[in-house]
């Protein structure tokens, strides 16, 4: 009986390992699209990393169900998309400031290009949107089920950023 036990013992052991191996291998493979979809997103270096370091813990606590996900990139992304909406609504809460002010005083200290400058600009929504279809390349149908909408609903956010993004864009170089 102690053999079998043992047995099971090193197969738990060896599983353990098998599931590291892949997750390390993911997290080699995504982690910087991951950290570069929370930039475009945040607009925030640091923050970019600290919702990606965050979001592949929590991908690597649960492995299993975001392995087993249609799409497990996009999985990991919208755990870092939930972080940052969880984020922006406890610092509208704790912070007597509108929306407006807290994005003014984050773009006074970031100082990025004009394309990031425009996206955070964005009503999050869209801005999620945005880095789904355009920094990840994911198809339009597939950013709906992702996000529990329509593609009519995502094709309308994208109209809608990609038009305020192209405003932001000629004011900076009018401006120039």
């Amino acid at each position: 009986m102690r053999a079998g036990m043992e047995g099971r013992a090193s197969d738990g052991k060896r599983d353990d390992s098998d599931r590291r191996d892949v997750f390390e291998a993911f997290f080699e493979r995504e982690y910087s699209h991951l950290l570069g979809g929370m930039y475009l997103a945040c607009g925030n270096q640091q923050e970019a990393e600290n919702l990606a370091q965050e979001a592949m813990a929590r991908a690597f606590e649960h492995w299993e169900r975001v392995a087993g996900a249609r799409n497990p990139v996009a999985y990991v992304h919208q755990i870092g998309f939930n972080l940052l909406h969880r984020r922006v609504k406890l610092l509208s809460r704790i912070l007597p400031q509108t929306r407006e002010e807290l994005v003014d005083v984050e773009e006074r200290a970031t100082t990025s290009v004009a394309v990031i400058a425009a996206l955070k600009k964005l009503p999050l929504n869209q801005r999620r949107t945005v880095v789904l279809v355009e920094w990840l390349d994911m198809p339009e149908e597939e950013v709906a089920v992702l996000m529990h909408i329509r593609p009519a609903t995502v094709r309308t956010r994208l109209h809608r950023a990609r038009a305020r993004i192209r405003q932001e864009l000629g004011e900076n170089s009018d401006a120039e």
